[in-house]
Order: C-alpha cells, then structure tokens, then sequence
C-alpha cells in the first residue's frame, strides 16, 4: 500500500476515494454501496486519475493510496460534508459493521474530531439512514425467481422464522462470549493472587513457580481473547444475514465464480474475459428482494491466503454454499477448503464449470447441434472420473457426498448475454444447462429456505461455540494430565532423592570412619614414641601427628566429598526429570491447538521445568555447611602414670604405653560416635530440607495447574448450556420442517416436542421426540437438504421418517 500522493495531487476527488475506502472496509462491497459510490461520481466532475485509483482501492491494488493519505489530502471545509456522506454510507446496506466504526473513528483521529461529535452525527442521522434505498430496477436475477408467489411466501416465513431464531442465537452467543470472559478473567485473578503470596514461609517457592508460569496469563489470554473474538464476529455475521437468504460463490481462482455472479445478477460484466478475473480482492454483495449473492475472492491459489480468509468471512452468514469446480482441473488441494464448511455445517452445491472454447465460430456451430454430448456422463470425454473425483475428494474433507454436483457450461451462458441475435441466445442459455442450477437455488429458497435459515441462524452457530468449547476441553484434558504427570515426577523426585541422602549418608559415614581408622592405627607407635612425656609435650605431639595424617582435613573433605556426591546426584536427578517432562510436554503439545506462529509449546512455556527446578534445589543444596574443628584431649594418660615410682623402667613405659593407647582409643571412639551422630544429623536435616523445598516446589506447581484446570472444568461445564440450548432450538425447527408446519420458536413449545438431541457437530443428528409425529419426508431426503446424517425416533426406538 502506497503512502505518496501523487504528483497531480490537484486533481485527484480525496473524497471520492475515501468513500471508496470506507466501502472495503468490511471485507464486503456491497451493490447499494457501489449504488451510492455512482450517483456521488456522477454528480462531481471526476478525472481518469481518480477513476483509476478509486479502481486500485477496490481491487485492493498494492499501489493504491493508504486511509492515511487520502484523508490527510481532504481540505477541512469538506470535512464536514464528508461525514455526513460516510456515515450515510456505512448503513446504506443495513448494517453498520464493527470494521466500518474502525474506520471512521481512525478518520475521525486523523482529522481531530471529538468522538462526541461523530457520535452525536450517527445519533443525528441514524433515522434518515435506515430509510435510504435505492430502486431496484434491475432484471428479477435474470428471470431466476421471477414473480412467484411461491419464492414471496417463502421469503416472508424465511424473515419471520430468522428473527425468532435470531433471539435464541444473540442470546446462545452473547453467553458464551460472557464464559470466555469469565474464563480469562478467573485465569487472570488466581495467577495474580500468587504473584502477590507473601513471601514468609513457602513464598519463595510461590515465586519461584509464578516466575516460570509468568508466560501462561498472556498465552491463555491471547487464545481466549481469539476464541471471543470469533464469537462475536460470528454473532455479527448472524445480524448481516438476518433479512437476506444468502448465497455465497466460492472456489478457486478463474473457476468461474465472477462469470456466475454476472449472469445471476447482471453486474460486473466489465471485469470478465479482459484478465481481471482476480480483481475480486474482496466480497462483492448483490442483494435482490431479499437475497443475497456473495462473489468471494479464490481459494488454493498459491499466494493467496489473504484472499481465501476474506472469503471464510461469509461462511456465518451463507444460507447455502455454491462451490464452483472444473473439469479441465480437479485437484484435491481445491477441495481441503470444505473441511472448514464442515466445521460451520454449511449446505453445498457443487457448480462443475465444463471448459470449452466456444469462441471458435465452428466448435460453436458443433455444441449448439448437440449441446448434450459435452455434459455425458460416460464416454471417452465423460464427466463420470470428474463426478467421482469431486465425491471422494469431497468425502474426505466434507465428510458426505449429500450434496448436488451441477454440471453447467458458464461460457454458454455468458455469450448468451453478449449476442443481440435472440434465436441464437436462447439456444446457448439453453444449451448451458444454466437452468438446472438455477433450479437448485429456487429449490433452495422456496422448499428448503425456512430449514436453511434455521440452519444458518441455530444449527451452524453451534459451530461457533463447538470450536472454543473444544479448545477449552483439549486445554482441560491436556491441564489434568500434566498434573498427573507433575504428581508422578514429584513422587519419583522423592523417592530418588531419599535413595540419594541414603547413599550419600552412607559415604559421609564410610569417609568418617576411614579417617579415623587412620588415627587408630597410629595410637601404638605414638604411645611407644612418647610414653614418658610430660602432658603438654604429649597434646603438642598428638596435634602434630593428627596433623600430619591430615585427620581433620580428611574429615572436612568427607563432608565437601558427600555434600558434592548429593549435589551431583540431586543435579542429575532434576535434570533427567526435567528431560523426561520437556519431551511429554513437546510430545503432547499438539493437545493445546495453539497457533502455529508460537514455536513454543504451552507447557515448556509454562514449566522450562529444568532449569527451574535446579534453580531452586541449587539454593537449599547450598545451605548445607559441615562441622569444623576437632580437639582432642589425653591428659587423663598422664594422670595415671603419677603413681608408678618404683616400678622398673620397662614395666612403666608398658604401663604408659598402654595407658596413652587406652585414653586416645576411648577419647576417638567416643569422638568418632558424637562426630558421626552429628554429621549424619546435620546431613540428614539438610537433606531433608531439599527433599522438602523441591517437593514444595511441585506442589505449588500442581495447585497453580489444579486451580487453572478448576477454571477451564467450570468453563466447560458452563458452554455445554448455550450448546444444548441452540441444538434443541434446531431440533425443534427440523422437527416442524418435517411436519411442514409453523410452532413460534418458544422454550416452552421445543419442551413439549424434542425429548433429547444429540450430534457429532457436522457429521450427524440424533432426535428423539415425546410423543409420534406423522412425518411425510424421507430420511434420504432430508440428509440430502440438511447434509448431515440424521435419524428422528420416538422415545420408544420408532423411527418417524419414511
């Protein structure tokens, strides 16, 4: 999109093109819209470049003049007029779309108005805009629906079932939409409630575990907020539709869809056949009496995403799709884009568009003499492998092959429009079977229309809340079995870490005794060395050897040896855990059906288990200091060597030797108990502080978890309500349509008829109703409207449909 204004920017009409502007707005540009756009044009004195560049805009040119520019251009003297003309715009089709009021409060920022005054300008004006139309003097659809008495009586009950069907979908939707809200806003108050948990006692923990889950609100808000955006949007859809039986044109590129859409409604002739068949960039409305018709832009097309969600656009609002196909070109990749009408429940036609160069005077010549031989079904040239082609492709993305397959030559049908000579354009719009498919749309409205509506307005919303109700249930499964799986981790935690103290304890001992032993063993030749000295020179002597064995420096090294023994284990511990949680989290992560854009799985967002873990255990393993200092004391051996005056020589040194030997063994034994008791308390009371600390850790991890889960479990129960309430609505409506009778939509009326309704969204119904009803439709026939499996029985098992 181009920001520059160009050059001869005098004589460009910047308000014709911002009107221009305001008409895309919405993704749909709408017949009435253009209508006005015309008589605004015709009015002013409008040159080639403006011409060209309000072309640009519709087309969605990537040249064209931004929003910005345009209004930027706009002198403040026609603002005001401007306006006026803008807001009369945005309900000349009868609905004022949220997009639409994007649009003009930025305008309005761009130009400095009060909101006050654009809102008192809609209140102003909001009367004469609800009455402005424009004559309808066009062809009746080229002759499609006609006069018929039928198709008026039809369109009438279709406009009286819609609005009561209407209350009941605003009411199912806006629900929802209140669940979701409730839903992010509890997520929201239980994490905030653990970032402000005081910090005495198992706080540090709390924050530890609200740190690493400080991705999970904005995640979780992101996708909730998503899934209520789509609630809404649904629900706008559902009120654009609601005086209209729509149908919508979809497929792929060049298949057609813009040649069908001109026939039908005699407009847009100018861009066929001259290689603008792409510029329908946007939803292109016709309405006629009640009806709609929808060009969409194409689908599949390499490149064109942006064009195929634009299309999804209409997919609420369509009473029935028109899915055009040809025959020169039938690939699977084209039919990927019905799993998502499966997903709304939308009723299908299915156009197969023949390919054949008619514009060769003899090929003409030879199709208008048997017009038949290019629509046989068998035959070398056949449209059999066709059919059967578009029924499995379409089984296995739309899930049944319910609908009609239309075989038409649009070419036929558009030079039928270009010749003056009525012989020869009778016999080509004859020869196009056009009519066979016009038939469908008639049948469409005027025998199916009042179960289509009810369709659109009750059955297929159900696919709005169906999709967030399945995303809460997948986030609710996926919540509980991470929690299973933290309890087992944490048990395992425990478990190994006990085995861990076990054995580190074990060595601490090992390491201590073996120091000692080493002291023991130098006790005999100390005492022989001296068995004489005096009592200070035998404690010097002592410290010297038990330095000299480095006694205590081995007995500091026994507990650095079986503290870093248990760091190591408790280390490796954690981080094997922290693998194995990482990989079922990576493994389960499709469970969340979260947007391909994140690369990060929610629970490796939530956890990065790892590293948190260790991060925790890593400031209690530290905690761990061992005793310093050991003293001992012989002086008790000296004592007893004061009464030996008159013993010989050898008999005192025996004497004194054995003595010495006597108080150092018993003193180390001794110290060898008090030192042991103690290491292994004080190893043991640090050990079980981790064991402690990390299963705090896990434990307020799983209640973070549990107390989501408690959110998403009350979410769930609560969406099963607007569900059940719009599919019993449907069941009723069906029900009725069978009988070929009219009950006013009440709560009361649908209790007294349906006894239970059950569906696999999309694929198949299930009713069972209080009482026998005398059906005059076939099961065959009303799978065939509806598109769905269905079967209706009494509570007894009878089966009321022929």
């Amino acid at each position: 999109m181009s920001d520059s204004v160009n050059s001869t920017n005098g004589k460009l009409d910047y308000s014709l093109l911002l009107l221009t502007h305001l008409i895309c707005a919405d993704q749909q540009i709408h017949n009435k819209e253009l209508q006005y756009l015309q008589q605004i044009e015709n009015s002013l004195m409008i040159d080639q470049l403006t011409r060209e560049e309000k072309e640009k805009i519709l087309s969605q040119d990537e040249t064209m003049l931004s929003v910005e520019a345009v209004a930027k251009q706009v002198l403040k003297t026609e603002r005001d007029r401007l306006l006026k003309q803008l807001l009369t715009l945005t309900h000349i089709d009868d609905f004022y779309s949220p997009l639409e009021h994007q649009m003009i409060e930025k305008i309005g920022k761009i130009w400095g108005l009060n909101e006050l005054k654009i809102q008192y300008l809609l209140d102003s004006y909001s009367s004469q805009f609800s009455h402005q139309v424009f004559s309808e003097d066009r062809k009746d659809l080229k002759g499609i629906l006609g006069n018929d008495p039928a198709y008026h009586k039809a369109l009438d009950q279709c406009s009286k079932i819609a609005q009561e069907d209407y209350k009941f979908t605003k009411s199912a939707l806006k629900q929802t939409q209140t669940i979701l809200e409730q839903l992010r806003q509890g997520i929201k108050r239980q994490l905030k409630s653990h970032q402000s948990y005081d910090e005495r006692g198992q706080g540090t923990t709390k924050k530890e575990v609200i740190k690493q889950l400080e991705g999970t609100e904005e995640l979780l808000n992101n996708e909730i907020i998503k899934a209520t955006n789509q609630v809404v949007e649904s629900l706008h859809a559902k009120e654009r539709a609601l005086k209209y039986f729509t149908i919508a044109f979809m497929g792929r590129t060049k298949a057609g869809k813009s040649t069908l859409h001109a026939i039908m409604t005699g407009e847009g002739w100018e861009g066929i056949g001259v290689g603008k068949q792409r510029t329908t960039r946007l939803n292109r409305v016709y309405e006629w009496q009640n009806i709609r018709i929808i060009d969409t832009p194409g689908i599949g097309a390499p490149g064109g995403k942006s064009d195929e969600e634009i299309a999804q656009t209409v997919i609420d609002e369509a009473d029935v799709i028109c899915y055009v196909v040809t025959n020169d070109s039938i690939q699977e990749t084209e039919f990927q884009f019905l799993q998502q009408l499966k997903e709304k429940a939308k009723p299908l036609i299915v156009l197969l568009n023949i390919k054949h160069n008619l514009r060769d005077a003899r090929r003409l010549e030879h199709f208008l003499q048997n017009p038949d031989k290019l629509f046989a079904k068998d035959g070398k040239n056949g449209l059999e492998g066709h059919i059967s082609r578009i029924r499995r492709y379409a089984k296995e993305h739309y899930s049944n092959d319910y609908f009609p397959i239309i075989p038409v030559m649009l070419l036929a049908a558009q030079m039928s429009q270009e010749t003056d000579d009525k012989q020869q354009q009778e016999a080509l719009l004859k020869a196009s079977q056009i009519d066979k498919f016009f038939t469908a749309i008639r049948e469409s409205v005027i025998e199916y229309g009042v179960i289509r509506r009810s369709q659109t307005l009750l059955g297929s919303t159900v696919g709005s809340i169906e999709q967030p109700n399945q995303w809460v249930n997948q986030q609710l499964q996926a919540y509980q079995k991470q929690i299973k799986i933290i309890t087992s981790k944490s048990q395992t935690i425990e478990r190994d870490l006990k085995k861990s103290q076990k054995d580190s304890r074990d060595f601490l001992e090992q390491r201590i005794n073996e120091t000692f032993e080493k002291a023991f063993q130098v006790i005999p030749s100390f005492a022989e060395n001296y068995w004489n000295a005096d009592q200070n020179k035998l404690q010097k002597e002592w410290q010297i050897k038990l330095n000299e064995i480095k006694f205590e420096e081995q007995l500091k090294n026994a507990y650095q040896e079986a503290n870093q023994k248990f760091n190591q284990e408790v280390k490796e511990i954690l981080e094997e855990i922290g693998h194995e949680l990482q990989l079922i989290f990576k493994l389960n992560s499709n469970k969340f059906n979260l947007s391909q854009q994140n690369s990060k799985t929610l629970m490796k967002d939530l956890f990065k288990i790892g590293g948190g873990v260790l991060g925790v255990a890593g400031t209690v393993i530290a905690l761990f200091i061992p005793p310093v200092g050991i003293i001992m004391g012989i002086g008790g051996a000296l004592i007893n060597l004061s009464g030996g005056w008159f013993k010989s020589r050898d008999q005192k040194r025996k004497e004194a030797v054995q003595n010495i030997r006597i108080a150092l063994e018993s003193q180390l034994k001794s110290q060898q108990e008090d030192i042991l008791k103690q290491s292994q308390n004080e190893f043991d009371d640090s050990c079980s502080d981790i064991v402690k600390k990390i299963n705090n850790y896990f434990q307020s991890l799983k209640q973070v978890l549990e107390e989501i889960d408690a959110q998403f479990q009350q979410a769930s129960n609560n969406l099963e309500k607007p569900y059940d309430f719009l599919n019993r609505a449907y069941g009723k409506r069906i029900i009725d349509y069978c009988l070929t009778e009219y009950h006013p939509l009440t709560e009361a009326n649908i209790n007294t008829d349906l006894a239970k309704f059950e569906r696999i969204f999309g694929n198949k119904i299930e009713i069972k109703t209080k009482q026998f009803f005398d059906f005059k439709i076939s099961q065959s026939k009303l799978e065939q409207i509806l598109q769905e499996e269905i079967t209706i029985t009494t509570l007894t098992g009878e089966s009321l449909l022929m």
